[in-house]
């Protein structure tokens, strides 16, 4: 069950499966890296986690991975930093984003924090707003 009623579409596995056929197999361009469906069915936290952290390897994303996986599970949710308040309450807050499940953390010369639906980033010059990967320079860039 949904905790928000917003969320409840996300708990619509064929919703998922719909968006995930339209992004690879009708519209590629629009989402070059197509969205992925893991099946969470019967799986533990753990499972989930070596799952995802599996994929962000995929991608190049070996930093991000490692810290997902390296942590130990925390005793209870993160905190929103007050960076990023501003940001998340003008694009919906909880209802847009989620809980966060990560603390802070640099990436990229900038700061990163990891929500349920979304995340946040701080760029070095200060500019904080959505995550966009895509944005990000190219690794070794300055």
């Amino acid at each position: 069950m949904a905790e928000r009623p917003r969320w409840q579409q996300w708990f619509d596995q064929g919703l998922l499966e719909r968006l995930h056929v339209f992004y690879t197999d009708i519209a590629p361009t629009l989402c070059p890296t197509p969205p992925v469906i893991i099946k969470t069915d019967g799986a533990t936290p753990d499972t989930v986690l070596a799952q995802v952290s599996g994929l962000l390897g995929e991608a190049g994303l070996t930093n991000m991975a490692t810290r997902l996986t390296a942590a130990p599970a925390p005793e209870s949710r993160p905190e929103l930093d007050p960076q990023f308040r501003p940001v998340y309450d003008a694009l919906g807050g909880l209802e847009s984003f989620g809980h966060p499940f990560t603390e802070p953390f640099a990436h990229r010369g900038g700061t990163v924090q990891l929500c349920q639906l979304g995340a946040l980033h701080r760029d070095r010059a200060g500019k904080t707003g959505l995550w966009d990967l895509l944005a990000e320079p190219a690794r070794g860039a300055a």
